[in-house]
């Protein structure tokens, strides 16, 4: 059985509270690992639309793109 990749979800909606896997972490390496499971602590809005603030790799609240992540954690 072929490995599934899941695509980005622009359309998934995130709530604050929810369980968050990366799928992409590009620039943020030193927050995110991926396939690293994080909980969202807030939703952005105004100036930080379609961000999510989560608790990174080094303990730091950080606001990192919704794009990055995913409700579902993809296989290795």
């Amino acid at each position: 059985m072929k490995n599934r990749v899941i695509p980005k979800n622009q359309n998934e909606q995130f709530k604050i509270g929810d369980k968050v896997f990366c799928i992409d972490e590009s620039s943020y390496e030193q927050h995110l690992t991926k396939r690293g499971e994080y909980i969202v602590s807030d939703i952005g809005t105004g100036s930080k639309v379609e961000k999510l603030r989560i608790k990174g790799n080094i303990n730091r609240l950080v606001w990192i793109s919704d794009l990055h992540f995913s409700k579902h954690n993809q296989p290795e």
